[in-house]
């Protein structure tokens, strides 16, 4: 579970920030790359479609959010470092929730 949790985030941050922002916001400029980026975030987590719109919202904010850490001064260790740190915390909440049930 740990290693999905480090290499999922690794390589999201490499795919999505690395590759795929980088490529829109040269072509299309800042704030249309970090759009698309942020649908992206959207349509590669397919559980949200029938979720409550504010996951929908909240995963749309986390993907413009790490377009920002990434610009704030591009190093995408930053962005993974921090999606890392998210995901390990949802995981350990969880863990904690499901020991106190």
């Amino acid at each position: 579970m740990v290693t999905a949790m480090l290499l999922g985030s690794i390589l999201d941050e490499a795919i999505m920030r690395g590759y795929l922002y980088q490529g829109f916001r040269n072509i299309h400029g800042r704030l249309t790359g970090i759009i698309i980026i942020s649908i992206l975030s959207i349509l590669l987590h397919p559980d949200l479609y029938h979720g409550p719109i504010y996951a929908v919202c909240f995963y749309a904010g986390f993907g413009a959010l790490l377009c920002c850490i990434f610009e704030s001064n591009n190093n995408l260790m930053d962005c993974m470092v921090f999606h890392i740190g998210y995901t390990g915390t949802l995981l350990v909440v969880s863990k904690l929730i499901v020991s106190a049930n």
